[in-house]
């Protein structure tokens, strides 16, 4: 009759056999060890779980440093008086490392930054000296025909609008922003001092 693993006598190990052959006595804990089981499955399993959580962490400390490189470099940004340099200094900053709707987030506020630009830009072209002697050159040349036009108050209502627009892009840029925050935090990303 076959003697099942379960209850066939525990056979010396290799070191221990080894030990005795070249007649030295072992200490019994040291055999002990020697006799140790290797890793079961379960072990092995929770050395992979182990592992796969460290990886998983170095992975998201990865993802929140990229993120906060991106802020602070966003952040520096703000000394940048100018408007249209203001977005192309933003749309400069690197955000390949940076999850996908990090960077469309991202993106989407430089995209209300740029809008703002072109506002801000046409309401200096509106008010330059240029624009406004043409207008009143134009509401002369109009009164002095008999004509029906009205330059000025043309001007006055581009200029409402105007206004109206810069407020709205920057309502943009503010929400933007905000969804951008949104975003680096639940990566785990430290937001700048600003």
């Amino acid at each position: 009759m076959a003697q099942s693993a379960y209850n066939r006598p525990a056979q010396p190990s290799l070191v221990r056999k080894l030990a005795l052959v070249a007649g030295l006595a072992l200490p019994l804990a040291l055999t002990a060890a020697c006799n140790a089981p290797a890793p079961t499955s379960a072990t092995d399993a929770t050395a992979a779980a182990v592992a796969h959580q460290q990886a998983q962490k170095a992975e998201a400390e990865r993802i929140a440093g990229a993120v906060e490189n991106v802020l602070q470099a966003d952040a520096q940004t703000a000394s940048i008086t100018d408007d249209t340099r203001h977005a192309q200094a933003m749309r400069a900053i690197d955000t390949s490392a940076c999850p996908s709707d990090f960077r469309a987030a991202y993106l989407d506020h430089i995209f209300a930054w740029e809008r703002y630009a072109k506002v801000t830009k046409a309401i200096a072209d509106l008010n330059s000296e240029d624009s406004v002697n043409v207008t009143l050159a134009f509401s002369a040349l109009t009164a002095l025909l008999g004509g029906s036009g009205t330059p000025i108050l043309d001007h006055i209502h581009a200029a409402e609008r105007l206004d109206e627009l810069k407020a709205e892009a920057s309502g943009q840029i503010h929400t933007t922003f905000e969804r951008v925050q949104v975003v680096a935090t639940a990566y785990g990303a430290t937001l700048p001092n600003t």
